[in-house]
């Protein structure tokens, strides 16, 4: 676990249909979505409170990183928390599950996680490798190559 600096974190973002008389033209006019945080605050707005050199990263209520960007602007964080850090933990990618811990505000690669993830697709791979093998003995039409892989 890495502690990286975490600056802010805010509440779930979640989409509101309370809107100002501006708000609604944008979202009638152009198909603008906004989300608001528990406190009410603007998405939009909310983004002002952001350092420009920091990583924005956006989780789960569970913690687990859905998305980041050192461009707040990028992330549109429906049903998301986002919580601001210095930096990226070592090894840090997006092809792994990484979470943050909304208590210790950790980062952390879940290895249990990855190691489910491997058995998932190891299990996956062999039931591709053996459906056939299994049709055919009961289809009656295995060969003696065949048996044997079985």
């Amino acid at each position: 676990m890495a502690n990286c600096g975490v600056i802010m974190i805010s509440s779930v973002f979640r989409l509101t249909e309370d809107l100002t008389p501006v708000q609604k033209e944008m979202s009638e006019n152009y198909s603008v979505l906004f989300l608001n945080d528990e406190s009410g605050t603007d998405w939009y707005v909310y983004q002002k409170r952001f350092q420009d050199d920091t990583w924005k990263v956006a989780v789960d209520e569970q913690g687990k990183v859905i998305s980041l960007s050192q461009d707040c602007s990028s992330l549109f964080p429906q049903n998301l928390i986002v919580v601001e850090i210095e930096k990226l933990p070592s090894g840090f990618n997006m092809k792994e599950p990484w979470f943050i811990n909304l208590d210790t505000l950790e980062v952390y690669r879940d290895e249990k996680y990855m190691a489910e993830e491997k058995l998932r697709k190891l299990t996956d791979d062999a039931t591709l490798i053996m459906q056939p093998l299994i049709q055919a003995e009961e289809d009656g039409d295995l060969t003696e190559d065949e048996s044997e892989k079985l």
